[in-house]
């Protein structure tokens, strides 16, 4: 179905990732699931922040972010290994109070 974790744990903030597999998208589940591991980052490895990036030539991932509060921090390149290149990227960031306020608001739960 797809993953979600962190990469470079140790670096600071981690950095926060995902993948879907095509016939799953559409249907909430990398939300869902990003949703759950911001909480776990927050509340079990007492993170500050998280970041994370899109491919610029992906809107729905760029989404994904936004939905969970990410703000975008700036654009750069990416090494992909299975490409063997660098792709352009954007970089976003949440900070632990922000995920906060958007729990208490009710938008970091799934809805329906």
């Amino acid at each position: 179905m797809g993953a979600c974790g962190f990469a470079q744990v140790d670096r600071h903030p981690p950095e926060i990732g995902y993948w879907l597999g095509v016939k799953h998208w559409g249907k909430g589940f990398a939300t869902e699931a990003m949703r759950a591991t911001i909480d776990h980052a927050f509340s079990d490895l007492d993170c500050e922040s998280l970041q994370a990036s899109a491919r610029v030539t992906n809107p729905a991932s760029r989404r994904i972010l936004e939905k969970c509060g990410f703000q975008w921090t700036g654009a750069g390149l990416c090494r992909v290994r299975a490409l063997s290149s660098s792709v352009p990227v954007d970089r976003f960031r949440l900070d632990r109070g922000l995920w906060a306020s958007i729990k208490s608001w009710g938008a970091g739960r799934r809805v329906g």
